[in-house]
Protein backbone atom coordinates (compact mmCIF):
# COMPACT_ATOMS: atom_id res chain seq x y z
CA UNK A 1 0.00 0.00 0.00
CA UNK A 2 2.64 2.46 0.99
CA UNK A 3 4.83 1.53 -2.40
CA UNK A 4 1.64 2.39 -4.29
CA UNK A 5 1.14 5.45 -2.44
CA UNK A 6 5.04 6.97 -3.66
CA UNK A 7 4.38 5.74 -7.33
CA UNK A 8 0.96 7.54 -7.18
CA UNK A 9 2.99 10.36 -5.83
CA UNK A 10 5.88 10.16 -8.19
CA UNK A 11 3.96 9.86 -10.93
CA UNK A 12 1.66 13.16 -10.32
CA UNK A 13 4.91 14.95 -9.69
CA UNK A 14 6.06 13.67 -13.17
CA UNK A 15 3.19 14.65 -14.69
CA UNK A 16 3.31 18.54 -12.85
CA UNK A 17 7.04 18.68 -14.08
CA UNK A 18 6.25 17.54 -17.66
CA UNK A 19 3.15 20.35 -18.03
CA UNK A 20 5.35 22.70 -16.69
CA UNK A 21 8.11 21.83 -19.56
CA UNK A 22 5.43 22.02 -22.06
CA UNK A 23 4.18 25.56 -21.41
CA UNK A 24 7.46 26.99 -20.78
CA UNK A 25 8.82 25.53 -24.18
CA UNK A 26 5.29 26.83 -25.80
CA UNK A 27 6.15 30.40 -24.05
CA UNK A 28 2.89 30.06 -22.49
CA UNK A 29 0.92 30.44 -25.80
CA UNK A 30 -1.78 28.05 -27.05
CA UNK A 31 -4.45 27.30 -29.30
CA UNK A 32 -7.70 28.19 -27.87
CA UNK A 33 -10.55 25.85 -29.23
CA UNK A 34 -12.47 28.98 -30.48
CA UNK A 35 -9.70 30.94 -32.03
CA UNK A 36 -11.17 30.51 -35.47
CA UNK A 37 -12.24 34.16 -36.49
CA UNK A 38 -8.79 34.81 -35.55
CA UNK A 39 -7.41 33.30 -38.83
CA UNK A 40 -6.33 35.37 -42.11
CA UNK A 41 -8.90 34.16 -44.13
CA UNK A 42 -11.90 35.57 -42.13
CA UNK A 43 -12.51 38.42 -44.36
CA UNK A 44 -13.99 35.35 -46.94
CA UNK A 45 -17.09 34.97 -44.54
CA UNK A 46 -17.85 38.70 -45.50
CA UNK A 47 -18.56 39.08 -41.97
CA UNK A 48 -21.62 37.50 -42.30
CA UNK A 49 -22.66 35.08 -39.28
CA UNK A 50 -23.54 31.91 -41.12
CA UNK A 51 -19.91 31.66 -42.64
CA UNK A 52 -18.29 33.32 -39.71
CA UNK A 53 -19.98 30.17 -37.50
CA UNK A 54 -18.30 27.69 -40.40
CA UNK A 55 -15.13 28.94 -40.25
CA UNK A 56 -15.33 28.52 -36.67
CA UNK A 57 -16.31 25.44 -36.57
CA UNK A 58 -14.32 24.13 -39.33
CA UNK A 59 -11.26 25.15 -37.77
CA UNK A 60 -12.59 23.71 -34.19
CA UNK A 61 -13.72 20.23 -35.59
CA UNK A 62 -12.00 19.21 -38.29
CA UNK A 63 -9.53 16.32 -37.78
CA UNK A 64 -6.05 18.13 -38.71
CA UNK A 65 -5.33 21.07 -36.84
CA UNK A 66 -5.62 23.96 -39.68
CA UNK A 67 -4.44 26.64 -37.73
CA UNK A 68 -1.19 26.55 -38.62
CA UNK A 69 -2.31 26.82 -42.71
CA UNK A 70 -4.92 29.47 -41.51
CA UNK A 71 -2.65 31.40 -40.28
CA UNK A 72 -4.05 31.38 -36.42
CA UNK A 73 -1.44 31.94 -34.08
CA UNK A 74 -1.01 30.52 -30.45
CA UNK A 75 -2.02 33.08 -27.69
CA UNK A 76 -1.95 33.97 -23.81
CA UNK A 77 -4.92 32.81 -22.13
CA UNK A 78 -6.17 34.92 -19.76
CA UNK A 79 -8.00 31.78 -18.23
CA UNK A 80 -5.45 30.12 -18.63
CA UNK A 81 -3.07 32.69 -16.82
CA UNK A 82 -5.50 32.56 -14.17
CA UNK A 83 -5.02 28.56 -13.76
CA UNK A 84 -1.92 28.45 -14.29
CA UNK A 85 -1.19 31.16 -11.29
CA UNK A 86 -3.07 29.00 -8.96
CA UNK A 87 -1.10 26.39 -9.42
CA UNK A 88 1.71 27.63 -8.77
CA UNK A 89 0.64 28.92 -5.80
CA UNK A 90 -0.11 25.35 -4.94
CA UNK A 91 3.02 24.47 -5.68
CA UNK A 92 4.48 27.02 -3.62
CA UNK A 93 2.07 26.56 -0.51
CA UNK A 94 3.34 22.28 -1.11
CA UNK A 95 7.20 22.80 -1.30
CA UNK A 96 8.23 26.33 0.14
CA UNK A 97 9.79 26.98 -2.76
CA UNK A 98 9.85 31.08 -3.32
CA UNK A 99 10.49 30.42 -7.10
CA UNK A 100 6.44 29.04 -7.27
CA UNK A 101 5.46 32.03 -5.63
CA UNK A 102 7.71 34.61 -7.71
CA UNK A 103 6.08 32.49 -10.56
CA UNK A 104 2.54 33.11 -9.47
CA UNK A 105 2.66 36.78 -8.90
CA UNK A 106 4.06 36.83 -12.43
CA UNK A 107 1.32 35.85 -13.86
CA UNK A 108 -0.89 37.63 -11.35
CA UNK A 109 0.99 40.37 -12.73
CA UNK A 110 0.31 40.74 -16.32
CA UNK A 111 -3.21 39.60 -15.48
CA UNK A 112 -3.68 43.17 -13.97
CA UNK A 113 -1.60 44.89 -16.74
CA UNK A 114 -3.59 43.48 -19.33
CA UNK A 115 -7.32 43.70 -17.40
CA UNK A 116 -9.90 44.59 -19.77
CA UNK A 117 -10.62 48.26 -20.01
CA UNK A 118 -14.22 50.28 -19.26
CA UNK A 119 -15.31 48.08 -16.61
CA UNK A 120 -15.06 49.10 -12.50
CA UNK A 121 -12.70 46.46 -11.49
CA UNK A 122 -10.89 43.35 -13.05
CA UNK A 123 -12.84 40.97 -14.60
Amino acid sequence: MVKTKISSVKRIESSIYSLDNWLINKRYKAYDPFDGLNSKVRFLTFETRILRIFLENLIRRFPINLRPLLGVNPLFSTKGFGFIAKAYLNKYKITGKAKYLKKSRAFLNWLMINRSKGYSGPC
